[in-house]
């Protein structure tokens, strides 16, 4: 089974190749005069060279499987996620101003009351508690912004993207529309 290369995997590996290429390039030009002329010196050398290019060569696989998967990019849902991140401010937005004219309304219907002299009491059993109302609002926000954060995790979680961050119901719609687009 090949494993999954996540970004610090890949990260990792370039920086293994960047600093052990150079090192087994300069490690090659060592010779037999290098070590004084002793064999066993030298076979010690390159063993550790091959222990080296052993090296090497795992970040090599770790790179290529990072590519591989890159490749593979689940290209649809990454539009459709750029897509439905894009709505999401506004949505908020909106929910942010209905939330605002429900508190305001409540107030001035308050004030209205209050100056027609009914009691806090008379206004309380006349207007209804908007509080519910409110927190659907509120509840409202809190979710998308959580979806916001889902939707950037999995856009910055690249190469794996994992798609487990995401509302699929949310995402149906823009991915419809981009298969149709095509």
């Amino acid at each position: 089974m090949t494993k999954v290369v996540n970004k610090n995997d890949l990260a990792n590996a370039h920086r293994s190749k960047r600093l052990l290429d150079p090192a087994i390039e300069a490690l090659k030009k060592i010779d037999l005069q290098a070590v004084g002329f002793d064999p066993y010196s030298l076979e010690k050398v390159s063993a550790f060279i091959a222990w080296l290019e052993k090296l090497g060569s795992k970040a090599d696989a770790t790179i290529a499987q990072g590519r591989l998967q890159h490749e593979n990019r689940p290209q649809l849902l990454i539009t459709a996620a750029l897509l439905r991140m894009s709505t999401i401010p506004a949505l908020i937005e909106g929910e942010q101003k209905t939330l605002e004219r429900e508190i305001e309304t409540h107030k001035a219907k308050s004030e209205e009351l209050r100056r027609k002299g009914f009691s806090e009491a008379e206004i309380s059993s006349i207007l209804p508690d908007n509080q519910v109302e409110l927190g659907i609002h509120n509840s409202a926000i809190v979710a998308l912004k959580k979806e916001q954060e889902n939707i950037q995790a999995f856009l910055n979680g690249s190469p794996v993207y994992n798609t487990d961050l995401l509302d699929m119901s949310k995402l149906a719609p823009f991915m419809q529309r981009h298969k149709t687009a095509e």
